[in-house]
């Protein structure tokens, strides 16, 4: 299961990776959108993957902190 998390990861990072490589200004016929539009994009999904790492760290010390206390219990 682990393996499996770590899979994961590398390939969302190669997924990452890859958008930000293969990026273009996005058009709309022949309308090209002004800087401030794509900051405000890459911004709003930016801030939608810190919440991914983040509850995972929160997940491991909830989880480090219950096998602690019942380490205890059981000494």
């Amino acid at each position: 299961m682990l393996v499996d998390i770590f899979d994961d990861i590398i390939f969302f990072k190669i997924i990452i990776i890859s958008s930000f490589i293969k990026y273009r200004v996005p058009v709309e016929g022949n309308y090209v959108y002004p800087p401030y539009a794509n900051a405000i994009g890459w911004l709003l999904f930016s801030i939608s993957l810190i919440f991914i790492p983040g509850v995972m760290i929160y997940e491991f010390i909830k989880a480090w902190k219950t096998t602690k206390c019942f380490h205890n219990q059981v000494n």
